[in-house]
């Protein structure tokens, strides 16, 4: 047989079980164990329970799954319009299922933290099994270890805190990542705006990003913030125990108008500030880090406490406190943030309240009042103020006082200090409901209030039906 013959015999051959591969793998990845081991590679890497309503195959273009949902014990949730898969053919051949690019539209995740434990024991058994086994709905397990691109587009998170707060919120995000060879891949996040702990707002966030070494690196990102810029840089680790950094810093920023993206919040001000924070990602209690913030010239109204503080004292000036600067400095560590200085200067009147706010909110604050004599002219000034340090050379008088409980629900010793005796803890603990910020009160209170008494259906009782006959 010539060699011409050999070559067209053996290339015939390669392509008949070309084809056959190719119908075996067709044949594969319409059946349901396909569709079962792609959901559980998903679920590996995502650590939830994986579902999906269509399932349409691809063997040179795209697989395609319609109405993606994920969920796990927590309550956490992810879902998704669409996420199409380019699977490995080699690998498919053999009856294995490898991603080489994965593209998600409209995402949704939601994260809902657990109530800590019951009186503080947060190291419980119970607590370190939900630590260990209760995972992120964005903690991947190494996912873009094979993917040679990855595609996120308009995805949103809304993460909630045990207590139904909201601790970060962000729309219209958009992610993509591609490999560039050496185990490393590069591209770039948008975000179109966010919000933390319901106190700060960001518009506009943007950033290259790397990937290599299972460490995913935002090398330097910036944002507006109130009309100010905010930049800096992160990394996080997708190892088990995802250690992460961040470094950032605002200036510039307008209080006013940042409190404009967020519902509830009043504030007013030039502020700026710089924070630094490392760790395990899931470990709160081993965060270590620090920072700095600086208010001029703003306005505080939210501060309840000294509202009310105000309202006791009969001293206006305490209901909105007018800031010359407000200046916070603080260290982060051993699940606390611990605050000194953390000083409210109005002038004439200055609040300072160093100590420990702990993650979970409780209060540990040495707080002192300091404000000019003649504020406490009123009747409840003139009653209480005896118990008010001497005037200093420039005629202020401060008191100083603990502040504990939580921040949802603060506590003070004030009135036990200012009145003494059994009645300042007796008005100290009425005074304690006070310190709760307000909750608007429900329109349909307010009509039912306002509005005349619903008339009876009710048939109106005869008088004289259970009367006694005479005798």
């Amino acid at each position: 047989m010539s060699s011409s013959k050999v070559i067209l015999t053996t290339l015939v051959g390669l392509a008949v079980l070309l084809v056959i591969g190719l119908l075996s793998a067709g044949t594969l990845l319409r059946s349901n164990l396909m569709q079962n081991q792609i959901r559980e590679r998903l679920s590996r890497a995502l650590q939830m329970e994986v579902r999906f309503e269509s399932f349409r195959p691809g063997i040179f273009g795209a697989t395609d799954l319609g109405n993606f949902t994920a969920f796990n014990t927590s309550g956490d949730s992810l879902s998704a319009r669409e996420i199409s898969l380019q699977l490995r053919l080699l690998p498919l051949l053999k009856g294995n299922v490898v991603f080489s690019s994965l593209n998600v539209a409209d995402l949704r995740l939601v994260r809902l933290e657990s109530a800590p434990a019951p009186n503080g024991t947060e190291d419980s058994a119970a607590q370190k099994a939900t630590s260990s086994s209760g995972p992120l709905p964005f903690a991947l397990r190494n996912p873009l270890t094979a993917l040679h691109e990855l595609t996120v587009t308009n995805a949103s998170l809304d993460w909630q805190r045990a207590d139904g707060r909201s601790k970060m919120q962000m729309v219209g995000v958009d992610i993509s990542l591609r490999a560039v060879g050496g185990g490393k891949s590069e591209g770039e996040v948008h975000i179109k705006q966010g919000t933390f702990l319901e106190m700060v707002a960001l518009t506009g966030f943007e950033s290259s990003l790397e990937y290599s070494n299972q460490t995913l690196f935002a090398k330097h990102f910036t944002a507006r913030c109130g009309g100010g810029l905010v930049e800096g840089k992160a990394e996080w680790g997708m190892a088990d125990i995802q250690p992460f950094t961040l470094q950032l810093s605002g200036t510039g920023v307008d209080l006013a108008v940042m409190s404009e993206e967020l519902p509830g919040t009043r504030l007013s001000g030039a502020a700026e500030g710089a924070l630094e924070l490392r760790g395990p990602w899931v470990e709160q209690k081993s965060w270590v880090g620090g920072g700095r913030l600086d208010i001029r010239e703003g306005t505080m109204p939210k501060l309840q406490f000294l509202k009310v503080i105000g309202q006791m004292f009969q001293i206006q000036e305490l209901a909105t406190l007018n800031l010359q600067l407000a200046e916070v400095r603080f260290r982060i560590g051993e699940g606390s943030l611990w605050l000194d200085p953390f000083k409210l200067n109005g002038g004439d009147i200055v609040f300072s309240a160093p100590g420990r706010v702990g993650f979970t909110g409780e209060l540990e604050l040495n707080a002192q009042l300091t404000l000019p004599g003649r504020l406490l002219n009123g009747k409840m000034g003139q009653l209480l103020g005896g118990r008010f340090s001497a005037p200093d050379t420039e005629g202020r008088q401060s008191v100083a006082f603990q502040v504990t409980g939580t921040a949802q629900n603060p506590k003070t010793d004030l009135m036990d200090r200012v009145v003494g005796g059994d009645l300042g803890k007796l008005v100290g603990g009425l005074l304690g409901g006070f310190l709760k910020p307000r909750k608007a009160e429900a329109p349909e209170a307010k009509d039912a209030k306002s509005g005349p008494p619903a008339e009876s259906t009710e048939t109106p009782r005869d008088p004289n039906r259970d009367a006694k006959p005479n005798p």
